[in-house]
């Protein structure tokens, strides 16, 4: 939770902000670090939900407009979806071989690996909170490109300097 999310449950709730209580999420320094990292060039990451909410249609398209001029280019995508969005999504990555390799639901020693090898990490999300993928990336020497969100600006962006890339969002009409 970040600030604006407790302002927000304080007002919902009807409880005065100071009893609301932020706190921190960890993450496991024995799994996510640099040690052993062999970064292939050219590679990006993503890991999480295959849904349009978490920006992935669009990173996919700019993907796709990278690749025109960047043809060594690898996109390595971590994570699942279920239903019909997420199967769109699948397929249309699947057509995008060998540019964009699936690796499925990783487990974390897995992903940890994974972020070793890979130059950066991208999360294109719409909506969230604190996301501790950041910081497990960052941790395994990852650059990082994110959405500019409340959370990641309040709380990540001051303590990861220039390793962070904020990207506005988009404007929206609503939820989803």
């Amino acid at each position: 939770m970040h600030g604006e999310h407790g302002r927000a449950l304080a007002g919902h709730l009807g409880v005065e902000a100071p009893r609301i209580r932020q706190v921190g999420a960890g993450y496991r320094s024995d799994l996510f670090h640099t040690e052993g990292r062999k970064c292939e060039p050219h590679t990006l990451l993503y890991a999480g939900k295959y849904s349009a909410a978490k920006g992935l249609p669009q990173l996919l398209n700019v993907f796709e407009g990278l690749l025109t001029d960047q043809a060594s280019l690898r996109l390595h995508v971590a994570g699942a979806g279920a239903g019909a969005e997420a199967d769109a999504l699948r397929e249309r990555m699947e057509a995008m071989g060998p540019s964009v390799i699936l690796h499925g639901m990783l487990d974390q020693a897995a992903l940890s690996d994974l972020m070793r090898r890979t130059r950066c990490f991208v999360l294109p999300s719409f909506y969230e909170g604190l996301p501790l993928v950041l910081v497990e990336a960052y941790a395994c020497g990852n650059r990082l490109v994110a959405t500019a969100l409340d959370g990641i600006k309040e709380q990540l962006a001051p303590h990861l300097g220039d390793a962070l890339e904020l990207v506005g969002p988009p404007a929206m009409c609503g939820p989803d």
